[in-house]
This record gives C-alpha cells, structure tokens and sequence, in this order.
C-alpha cells in the first residue's frame, strides 16, 4: 500500500521522513532489522536468523507497496533508516475479520524515547481508518515496559496472554502478551 511520504520532528527537534520503503531498500531494510533484533531482547527473532537475501527483501517490499492491506513505512533522517513499522489487514477479503489489523514498530536505540514510536503508531492507526479497520491488534514480549507503556498511552490494553511463549537463548522463559485498540 502506498503512503504519501511525510516530515516528521522528533523530541529533540531532529526531523525525518516517514515513508514507503522501496525494494531498493532491500538491504537497507534487513540491516535496520538486525540493527533492532541486536539491541533488544524483545523482539521476535535474533540478529542471524534474519537470513534474506536483499533481493527477496526487495520483493516482498514491491508486494507491500503494490498490496490492498498490507503497509510497510521507514524513518528516514538524513539518509539512514532508524525505525520501521507495519500494518497488516490480511483478512481483507474475509467479512468476519476485516475490521481487525494488526501492527508492529522497531526502532534503533539512539531514537528510543524521542517519540518516534508514538509518530509511527499514530501513522499507522491514521492509515487503518481510512481502510475501514475498526481494531488494531499486536503483541509484546513480557518484560518489554517501554513498549507497553508506550502502547497503552496509545490507548490499548492487555487482553491475554500465552505464557511461556518466548523461549531466549538464554534459557529465559517469557510470556507474550496481546492488546487491542478499537479506533
């Protein structure tokens, strides 16, 4: 899906783009996602397991863009890709789930705290309702505090969780939870 790219303003007064990634990108796009992957416990999958290639990369961002229900958008500041985010409205052609999307954001430490969590959630909640979405959906990783109150400053709340879902390296055991937004 296409978004019309827009300037943003960060906390500390930097500005950036918030935009469409495009399958040129495809490299720039799996190394912010190792990036992120490196520098959280909370997020779904380590650094190495990123395995693409830049072209499948590529593809799938040319699907997204070209994509009914499906929007893949990037920070840019200043030529670097700090952040990322999705919406994805996969029952699209199924009338008993079409109103439900569910999203995700990754941002790069150095970003972390200077708003740009809450300029991409708004981004993407802006987009939902254009499509008729009336429910946004995601999870978070228990112990991820930043996120989740982030998310219900937002306005969403707990409604379950799978304990045991997340199983580290480490030999960590953590829940999962899930919140929903009806907007």
């Amino acid at each position: 899906m296409r978004y019309d790219a827009e300037l943003i303003r960060l906390k500390d007064k930097t500005y950036g783009v918030l935009r469409n990634a495009e399958p040129s990108e495809g490299g720039k796009v799996l190394e912010l996602m190792r990036i992120c992957a490196g520098e959280t416990e909370y997020l779904i999958h380590y650094p190495d397991e990123i395995i693409q290639s830049d072209e499948s990369e590529a593809a799938f961002i040319q699907m997204t863009n070209e994509s009914d229900g499906t929007l893949m958008l990037v920070c840019d500041i200043d030529g670097e890709l700090v952040g990322l985010c999705s919406l994805n409205c996969a029952g699209m052609k199924k009338s008993k789930v079409r109103h439900r999307a569910s999203v995700g954001i990754s941002v790069i430490s150095k970003c972390w705290g200077k708003g740009l969590g809450t300029i991409m959630m708004n981004a993407l909640e802006k987009q939902a309702k254009t499509m008729g979405i009336s429910q946004m959906e995601l999870e978070f990783i228990e112990g991820n505090d930043r996120a989740k109150c982030l998310y219900e400053k937002l306005g969403y709340r707990v409604t379950g969780e799978l304990p045991n879902a997340i199983h580290s390296r480490e030999g960590m055991r953590l829940g999962m939870f899930t919140m929903i937004k009806e907007i």
